[in-house]
């Protein structure tokens, strides 16, 4: 058995660039699990991934501008019902947090 087959499949849905590299950073430059990270920016191309390849991890952006989060988390769910996921919420920044 390679790495490759040992790694955690993850598909992460992440518009913000800045966002997403910083996931996958975390993720593949993990010493305690080997990850393999697919990241897509939008969730028509989660929905792709996942009808292509099998994942074991979702973590889909919950801002994402072609769905609404209830509508991201459904649809994720149904394209992939045996694979885990994980939401973190959204957080206000710093701009809206001063109003």
């Amino acid at each position: 058995m390679t790495q490759d087959d040992l790694a955690i499949r993850v598909l992460l849905v992440e518009d913000n660039p800045g966002d997403g590299r910083l996931v996958e950073l975390a993720l593949t430059e993990s010493p305690a699990e080997p990850f393999d990270v697919s990241r897509v920016n939008r969730l028509s191309e989660a929905l792709d991934a996942l009808a292509r390849a099998q994942y074991d991890v979702v973590l889909p952006d919950l801002t994402l501008p072609d769905c609404p989060p209830e509508v991201t988390v459904a649809r994720v769910a149904a394209a992939s019902p045996l694979c885990r996921w994980l939401c973190s919420p959204a957080t206000k920044t710093s701009s809206s947090a001063a109003r």
